[in-house]
């Protein structure tokens, strides 16, 4: 059954990626193409993963420990973060924004994650309360996360910064149904002679709004 469902999320990118990578307009089609991958991989996720499952998920609204990682985004999630963030922000916030990520670009350029993790150089996107400032556009990676133990997301992140490594108990299924989409995105993108290859999130994001 868990097979089937993940062969089901495939297909569904699969036929949605190429109904909107076929239009004009790119920007606005790959954006309202990603809105509904997301719908798509969040429905699959919610009916597969129990309501005990879901109990145990610690992930909320101002937790952003795991938010210090690189994050790999395709070209169409960085163009839904853009129109995102161009339809919920003034042109003079865009700037800043811009400034901003083209400085937080600069410094985390030449980092390896372990580097990035010991300074606590965490995601460009975190508002102040740590909270998620594009959360209903965020990654298909950001997505596929779901501790079951926040304690263990901290222990995990201070492993990390050592070069050492420790396991964070998370809910495979939802992971695999996000890894899933993404693949097939990707493969999707690559079928269209699009780019196929996932860039960090800022670099991206970054790009999109300045074309």
């Amino acid at each position: 059954m868990f097979s089937a469902n993940i062969k089901s999320v495939h297909n569904s990118v699969k036929n949605i990626a190429a109904e909107h990578l076929s239009k004009p307009n790119k920007n606005i089609h790959q954006a309202l193409m990603m809105a509904e991958i997301f719908k798509t991989a969040e429905i699959t996720a919610c009916t597969l993963v129990s309501e005990t499952e879901k109990e145990h998920m610690e992930c909320k609204a101002g937790c952003s420990v795991c938010c210090r990682v690189n994050i790999p985004v395709l070209l169409p999630e960085a163009i839904a973060v853009k129109e995102f963030i161009i339809e919920t922000k003034s042109k003079s916030e865009i700037n800043t924004l811009k400034i901003e990520m083209e400085k937080h670009l600069g410094q985390i350029k030449f980092m390896d994650e372990e580097e990035r993790i010991f300074i606590n150089k965490k995601c460009i996107f975190l508002d102040d309360t740590g909270r998620c400032s594009i959360y209903p556009v965020r990654p298909l990676m950001c997505r596929s996360v779901t501790s079951a133990d926040a304690s263990a997301c901290k222990d995990a992140m201070s492993m990390i910064a050592l070069n050492e490594s420790i396991p964070v108990p998370m809910n495979i299924k939802h992971k695999n149904v996000m890894e899933t989409a993404f693949k097939a995105l990707a493969e999707s993108l690559k079928e269209a002679g699009l780019c196929d290859k996932s860039r960090e999130i800022t670099y991206s994001v970054l790009h999109a709004l300045q074309h």
